[in-house]
C-alpha cells in the first residue's frame, strides 16, 4: 500500500510537473510587434487673387445681358452693347502648395452688383459662374476638384454673366458680398 501510496504521488507529481511546463511553454509563446510613428509635414494651401473680374463698359438701352468667357472676351445680347474703349478682364487667382496634391474649390452662387454711384438700391445680378475646371452654369455654391502641377501651382479662371435691365440706371457697380473662392485638399 505504501508503494501505491507512493506510486500515486510519484505519478500525480509528474503530471502537475507537465501541467506547469505545458502552462510554462504556453506563456513564453507570446509575441509583439512595434509600430513606426510618423508624420509628414506639407506646404499649405494657399490662394491669391491675380485679377479681379471686369465687365467694363457697357451701353444698357433695352436691357439684356454680357456673358464673359474664362479668357475675358465678351459677348452683349438683347439691347446691350460694348464700347470699343471697353477692356474686360475675367477673374484670375493662383492656387499654391504642395506639388501634385490634389484640392478642391468652392465658388460662390449668384450674387448681385450695386450701384455705388447712383442713387441707391440699383442692382445687377450675376449668375452663370464658370470656372478653369468646372465650366457650365454652376449657378449654387459648387466645390470643384483639381491638382497642383509639379512646381505645386494652379491658375484657376471664372466668367460669369450679368443680367441688365432696360433703363439700368449708369454707375459703376460693385459687389458688396464677397466673391470668395476658398481651396483645401482632398
Amino acid at each position: 500500500m505504501k508503494k501505491q501510496n507512493f506510486m500515486k504521488k510519484i505519478t500525480f507529481m509528474a503530471i502537475a510537473a507537465i501541467g506547469f511546463a505545458v502552462t510554462a511553454n504556453a506563456q513564453s509563446t507570446s509575441q509583439n510587434a512595434t509600430v513606426e510613428v510618423n508624420a509628414t509635414i506639407v506646404q499649405p494651401i494657399a490662394i491669391s487673387n491675380d485679377r479681379d473680374m471686369v465687365f467694363s463698359y457697357i451701353a444698357v438701352s433695352t436691357g439684356g445681358s454680357v456673358t464673359m468667357n474664362l479668357a475675358g472676351a465678351v459677348v452683349a445680347s438683347g439691347g446691350v452693347s460694348i464700347p470699343a474703349t471697353s477692356a474686360p478682364t475675367s477673374a484670375e487667382f493662383t492656387v499654391t502648395g504642395t506639388p501634385t496634391y490634389a484640392y478642391h474649390y468652392l465658388i460662390p452662387a449668384d450674387f448681385n452688383l450695386t450701384n455705388t454711384t447712383g442713387t441707391g438700391g440699383e442692382t445687377i445680378a450675376v449668375s452663370d459662374i464658370t470656372s478653369t475646371y468646372g465650366n457650365g452654369v454652376l449657378g449654387a455654391a459648387t466645390s470643384i476638384g483639381s491638382a497642383l502641377d509639379g512646381s505645386g501651382e494652379d491658375v484657376l479662371n471664372f466668367g460669369a454673366k450679368i443680367t441688365l435691365a432696360s433703363g439700368q440706371v449708369p454707375g459703376i457697380y460693385k459687389n458688396t458680398t464677397a466673391f470668395n473662392v476658398i481651396v483645401a485638399y482632398d
